[in-house]
């Protein structure tokens, strides 16, 4: 795990994802395939936590 100002970065043997400081998931990049996952600028999250807020 690496932090910054920008967010965190969390990667293994298998994926990166980055988080930006908001708690959205900015990219998810597969290190076997070597190809981003998200489509670029749509948070992979966005969704589920308008989801989620509406639940409450």
């Amino acid at each position: 795990m690496r932090q910054d100002e920008d967010g965190v970065t969390l990667d293994n043997a298998v994926v990166r994802v980055r988080i930006d400081a908001d708690g959205l998931v900015r990219s998810v990049y597969d290190l076997r395939a070597h190809r981003e996952a998200l489509a670029p600028d749509r948070p992979g999250n966005a969704g589920w936590c308008r989801h989620r807020t509406l639940l409450r």
